[in-house]
């Protein structure tokens, strides 16, 4: 195939895939991926795109002003399309990346029509297959292309975690940072205590540090039961954070006390700054209330997350659970996993409001936002916020550790919400 050709039907191609991405987002629901999962697939023309950026590379043969602006926007728009979904709606954010995709299309393929009045193949047959002084000049420009795309997607994941967790979880120099909000509404209080699964052991330390010691209190614990057994298997973060020389909440000081609380009950949780007044509740759901979809989806989960070699990863990524989910499949897990399980968390704070005992909730930061909101929504405001970095980015730890395992400078402490 020559390169004129080549070119050509990469136009086509980009062209096809964007008008068939615009009637999808038009006509049918974006999340059943129709037009394109069964006429044209992302995956091809992304590894044409590869393709074509090497082949400019090497020869001076390829069209660039032609190629480049299609092959820049398919290595932009498979992987995510960053940073439009962090402001937009997936339905709009498909709709505006699937009209650019066939608008730049529909141009560069006119272009190519009439560039230089059909003449411009053959003089692309005239040049070099392959030139030193090419390749030479080509890389720079690739490596600027590289760095400006890696920063692009890079600060736009930092933005879409903050956006999503409304802050909850921070990515920052030192490290990802985790917040813990408290919220009062008369004499009554209500702390958000942002969790992750794995973290530094400092952190669970943190805050455990920040429990109250003499005001009767409630945790409300999150942790699904399996009163039926259909998990059956272990689901644990042990392996992975212990691979990234992490701890497991499951297997921190915090973790433990709060467990042996629940079991003997209220009044008697202990920790190294004394007793506690605290009951321990389990507020989560059982897995019987899942959808059977979620409930393989977390089955499978549990394997990646146990797997002991290569191979037994990629063959639980393999499953067709995981690998054949669409987005709308997607949805309905997140409803499952965060919508139905906040719900029930909150039913819970709804029937212990009356009692007068301070509320602590420490679940994950991803189930933290939406809690807010129905906090807020029942007339609470915001009081005090207090940053911890869970996850560090190098080994050292702020002076101020020795006083608070895990907490950021006093300065960035117990931060009040006027500032915000």
């Amino acid at each position: 195939m020559s390169f004129a050709l080549s070119t050509r039907v990469f136009l086509v191609a980009f062209w096809l895939q964007g008008s068939l991405a615009l009637c999808e987002s038009i006509l049918i629901r974006p999340a059943n991926g129709v037009l394109r999962t069964y006429a044209w697939s992302d995956l091809p023309l992304f590894i044409a795109a590869l393709a074509m950026a090497a082949a400019m590379i090497l020869s001076p043969r390829l069209p660039k002003r032609l190629l480049l602006p299609a092959v820049l926007y398919t290595l932009w728009q498979v992987p995510g399309a960053l940073p439009l979904p962090v402001f937009f709606s997936d339905k709009t954010a498909a709709f505006f990346v699937a009209a650019g995709e066939c608008l730049l299309g529909t141009f560069l393929l006119f272009w190519a029509r009439n560039w230089s009045d059909g003449q411009w193949a053959s003089g692309l047959d005239q040049r070099p297959r392959f030139s030193w002084l090419h390749l030479i000049r080509s890389l720079p420009c690739t490596l600027l292309l590289l760095a400006g795309f890696g920063l692009l997607n890079l600060q736009s994941a930092v933005l879409w975690i903050d956006r999503k967790t409304d802050g909850y979880v921070r990515i920052q120099g030192q490290g990802i940072v985790i917040e813990e909000r408290h919220f009062t509404r008369d004499n009554q209080e209500v702390r958000l205590i942002g969790m992750v699964h794995i973290a530094q052991p400092a952190f669970y330390e943190s805050v455990a540090a920040l429990l109250p010691e003499k005001q009767p209190a409630l945790m409300l614990m999150e942790g699904v039961t399996d009163s039926k057994n259909l998990l059956a298997g272990s689901f644990s973060y042990s392996k992975l954070a212990s691979l990234l020389g992490l701890a497991a909440q499951s297997e921190s000081d915090l973790h433990r006390t709060q467990s042996a609380s629940h079991r003997v009950g209220p009044q008697r949780g202990l920790s190294r700054k004394g007793e506690h007044h605290i009951e321990y509740r389990q507020a989560d759901v059982d897995v019987s209330e899942l959808e059977p979809f979620t409930l393989h989806f977390i089955r499978n989960l549990g394997k990646l997350l146990s797997s002991n070699s290569l191979l037994e990863l990629l063959q639980a990524c393999q499953t067709p659970e995981l690998k054949n989910m669409t987005p709308e499949d997607t949805r309905s897990i997140m409803a499952d996993l965060l919508q139905k399980r906040n719900a029930h968390v909150m039913k819970q704070v709804d029937a212990e409001l009356s009692s007068g005992r301070m509320i602590l909730i420490p679940w994950g930061a991803a189930h933290l936002a939406e809690l807010q909101a129905a906090i807020l929504q029942r007339g609470f405001r915001e009081s005090a916020r207090i940053p911890r970095l869970a996850i560090p980015f190098a080994r050292q730890e702020p002076e101020s550790a020795r006083e608070q395992p895990g907490a950021l400078p006093a300065a960035q402490n117990a931060e009040k919400a006027g500032a915000y």
